[in-house]
């Protein structure tokens, strides 16, 4: 398709007696007459199905000899759904959507997964290197209309077509490099009924590097949308993610550029305070578990999302693989915790100012605040990044991850935020204690609030 040589297709109506029959012999030229009409009829007839299904079998020789079948589906206006069934990537199915974009699943032990991908994707082509997106019977037409600068065809008796083995006509066609036609490129088996291929060579330097064979072609059929799904989905696959889940992820995209700038001095300040607390359970445990967490509703908003499909992933990393109804508006109740979360962790981390630092620590000059979020809660930081996770985890219907920022998140930073009240008391004393009884001694949970810890 890229080649910058002028490329001379030629027609001719064929004796088919074996698939390698013409593997190495061309038409003679004085054979040809001229008909570059006939990839422009191919072209009008691969575009009159609305749908069609067919059985293929490719064989690629640059690496090797390598073997790939399956089963292809095409929809108007442009949906696709390839299964491998042979040895290359077996089990793997691949769905193009009506988004643009295609759903993928790998074969053996990793089938429960579903990944979405570029049309473009390496992981897309077919054996002999052909991207999936362009293998319709419409695109490989166009692509020999593309490719052929000069066209030329022969009439025959009688021909067999090497896939069906019944003893039909068919047309082959030729593509060169050259005009002088020595230099073949492709070579192309037409069933004169259909006008589509039923064989297909490619050459480099004049070596055959592949070889594919169409069968059991079935045209408008009448395929639903819901043949271009995975099984058991519902989705129409027009949107990548549900609007709660692309809400969270817009959110989150905002939230670190706005904490990148405070987060950088306070890893700088790390380590250098006065007193430095190096128990692992108040330093690390609370950052780690929350790291954790955020894996498990990474992995449960894909469970949500489709992008993961196994029977143990529902109920158990999310309620639903559809979030639809009134697990929605649960999951948009999600997101509003999600926004009170940032602001609280992020307002706390610039309330503390100079005295922030990333790790439990008193800072050298470090003073008792009650200025923006310190003014509602003592602790707005540690309460944020536990509603952080608390709506991430209900905006992804995950009992699991729920569960996990409740009971085992909240206690650590809980445990935490008591150890520094320890050492802001011994350093501040009664100051520390006025400032704390203003609050109601409330650590995690805003004053304004009637009940909380």
């Amino acid at each position: 398709m890229y080649l910058k040589t002028n490329l001379v297709a030629i027609i001719s109506l064929f004796l088919l007696s074996t698939g390698s029959a013409f593997a190495g012999e061309s038409i003679a030229p004085s054979d040809m007459l001229e008909g570059s009409g006939f990839i422009e009829k191919m072209v009008q007839r691969a575009d009159a199905y609305n749908d069609y299904t067919f059985e293929y079998q490719m064989v690629a020789f640059k690496k090797g000899k390598v073997v790939e079948e399956g089963a292809f589906y095409y929809k108007k206006p442009r949906l696709i759904k390839l299964i491998e069934k042979g040895n290359f990537h077996k089990g793997s199915i691949a769905i193009l959507g009506a988004n643009g974009k295609v759903r993928a699943k790998p074969g053996g032990a990793l089938s429960f997964l579903a990944i979405d991908l570029a049309p473009n994707s390496n992981l897309l082509r077919s054996a002999n290197g052909y991207p999936m997106c362009d293998s319709d019977l419409y695109s490989l037409a166009k692509a020999l209309k593309i490719f052929s600068s000069k066209v030329m065809w022969q009439e025959s008796q009688k021909s067999q077509s090497f896939m069906e083995l019944t003893q039909i006509k068919v047309h082959l066609l030729e593509v060169f490099h050259d005009s002088d036609m020595k230099d073949i490129f492709k070579r192309v088996a037409v069933n004169p009924q259909t006008m589509l291929p039923v064989e297909w060579w490619d050459y480099e330097n004049g070596k055959l590097v592949s070889h594919s064979t169409w069968k059991s072609f079935k045209g408008n059929i009448g395929l639903t949308e819901d043949a271009f799904t995975f099984k058991g989905e519902k989705t129409n696959m027009t949107g990548l993610y549900s609007p709660s889940i692309l809400a969270v992820i817009v959110l989150t995209v905002i939230a670190i550029a706005l904490s990148v700038p405070v987060l950088a001095k306070g890893f700088s300040r790390r380590g250098k305070g006065v007193f430095y607390e190096r128990d692992f359970m108040i330093q690390r445990a609370p950052q780690l578990v929350s790291l954790f967490t955020i894996a498990l509703i990474a992995i449960s908003s894909f469970a949500l999302d489709n992008k993961i499909q196994a029977p143990f992933f529902v109920p158990l990393f999310t309620l639903s693989n559809q979030g639809t109804g009134a697990l929605s508006l649960v999951s948009w109740l999600g997101v509003l915790i999600y926004i009170s979360g940032l602001i609280f962790m992020i307002g706390g981390w610039y309330s503390l100012g100079e005295a922030f630092s990333t790790d439990a620590e008193l800072l050298d000059g470090q003073k008792v605040r009650d200025t923006g979020l310190l003014g509602f809660v003592m602790h707005p930081a540690y309460s944020g990044i536990i509603q952080s996770l608390v709506g991430c985890s209900v905006a992804a219907l995950s009992p699991i991850s729920l569960g996990f920022a409740l009971f085992v998140v909240a206690p650590l930073w809980l445990r935490r935020a008591k150890y520094e009240e320890e050492l802001l008391i011994k350093t501040f004393g009664d100051n520390y204690k006025d400032y704390a009884k203003k609050l109601k001694w409330r650590r995690l949970v805003p004053r304004f609030i009637p009940i909380g810890v």
